[in-house]
């Protein structure tokens, strides 16, 4: 009897310190919320936001192949004549695309598809093509030799604040599938100013 006593306090100890353990597990660390000019939404794990852009919302991911990161970015879509988000407006970005990025030979994109976001309506398509920035970089500051990087980037508009917008996510072609599921979660998460708010 007096051996049962000496070892239930041992074993209460221990239970104690493996209930305490699986506490612990279980909890998940606090999700990074943002919340910019009406819009709000989850940060990625593991991405940082690059206060240095100029967009209001400008993510960086965790890899990179060269100099070139997985980023997503929420922006005013640029469009000289303020027209507003459209799946014909969409269809013009995508001209504009082809015609700026089309002689490259690696170039090719997808059709504009409707989507929705926050259950507004959205409009997507994607595009490829040989980033070649890191040329101008590399003839203003020297530096070793660039490298020129094969890159996906998807582009979501939608309306909100009174003008379109735009959600982009955008990789080497090598980390694109990778980190997709990522910008596909951010834009589940996105939620838009209210409707009446301009």
């Amino acid at each position: 009897m007096v051996r049962v006593l000496e070892l239930r306090p041992m074993r209460n100890i221990c239970l104690m310190i493996a209930l305490a353990f699986c506490a612990c597990s279980r909890q998940q660390p606090p999700s990074s919320r943002f919340s910019i000019e009406g819009f709000s939404g989850e940060l990625p794990s593991g991405w940082e936001e690059d206060k240095g852009m100029e967009t209001p919302l400008w993510l960086r991911g965790p890899e990179r192949q060269h100099s070139k990161f997985p980023t997503i970015a929420l922006d005013r879509a640029v469009d000289r004549q303020k027209r507003a988000a459209s799946r014909a407006v969409v269809e013009d970005f995508l001209k504009l695309d082809r015609a700026t990025l089309g002689q490259d030979p690696t170039f090719s994109s997808l059709p504009v598809k409707d989507i929705s976001v926050d259950g507004r309506p959205a409009w997507e398509y994607s595009i490829s093509y040989l980033n070649t920035s890191q040329r101008a970089i590399h003839a203003l500051h020297g530096g070793p030799p660039p490298v020129d990087v094969n890159v996906r980037i998807t582009n979501v508009y939608f309306q909100a604040n009174g003008q379109a917008w735009e959600a982009m996510y955008s990789a080497p072609v090598s980390l694109y599938d990778k980190y997709r599921p990522t910008f596909d979660r951010f834009l589940a998460d996105l939620r838009l100013p209210s409707p009446e708010t301009k």
